[in-house]
């Protein structure tokens, strides 16, 4: 395998206050900051592991820095990062999480028709819009699923009018997300939580205890559609 880390850094985020001595006086001023995302690569079939940042560095930010490192204009070869997920049933993945957190819908103007999701089709034919988003956050019990709005929701995504990030806790504790793009199986993609007291990066033998836990044969999903920033 091999071994890497990529900085993230934001130019002129901390404000700082320092004593000039050649001024006598106190001096204001910026200073960057950021994070290290350390990585690892399995080279038998690409697979990655790499340390999440929460409410920092995004999985769809680490893939699209890395591929744009990897695509640098001298590289030889054309690289493409995508995330790795498990085909998974919407019906067997909600049952199997103890709870869902939070969840980021897309809704498309179907065609022909809206089934029995009455709720969609007076949102979507009353605002009269192409798409709608609908995004929450659940307080501490978890979404209920058995809201009409949210129920009709997820079956309209299912009839491939849209596209759904729903995150969920696993009994385990564990984090995953179940996703569903236009034209894609719906599948899930799963956070490996480690608890250690050490330093803020992730020591490289417990990245390379996870490659060695995860099976082969991961599909790919593109996240990035997943992202309001790149709406058409």
């Amino acid at each position: 395998m091999i071994i890497g880390r990529i900085g993230f850094v934001n130019e002129n985020e901390i404000r700082t206050v320092f004593f000039d001595p050649d001024e006598q006086d106190f001096v204001r001023g910026v200073a960057p900051s950021g994070v290290i995302v350390p990585f690892a690569v399995r080279l038998g079939d690409g697979l990655i592991a790499f340390q999440l940042r929460p409410g920092v560095v995004r999985t769809s930010s680490f893939t699209g820095a890395l591929e744009a490192l990897l695509n640098d204009p001298t590289s030889e070869y054309l690289w493409n990062i995508k995330a790795a997920v498990q085909a998974e049933d919407w019906q067997v993945w909600s049952r199997r999480v103890s709870r869902i957190t939070a969840f980021k819908i897309r809704l498309d103007r179907p065609n022909p028709h809206y089934g029995d999701d009455d709720k969609i089709e007076s949102v979507i034919e009353g605002i009269r819009v192409e798409y709608m988003r609908l995004s929450g956050v659940a307080l501490d019990e978890g979404i209920n699923l058995d809201d009409d709005l949210f129920r009709q929701a997820v079956n309209h995504v299912l009839r491939n009018y849209g596209r759904a990030s729903i995150s969920g806790v696993e009994a385990d504790g564990s984090e995953s997300t179940w996703i569903k793009l236009r034209d894609m199986v719906a599948s899930v993609v799963r956070t490996i939580r480690i608890r250690a007291v050490g330093d803020r990066e992730v020591p490289d033998e417990v990245l390379a205890q996870v490659t060695q836990t995860v099976p082969g044969g991961q599909t790919a999903a593109d996240l990035h559609e997943l992202d309001p920033a790149n709406e058409g």
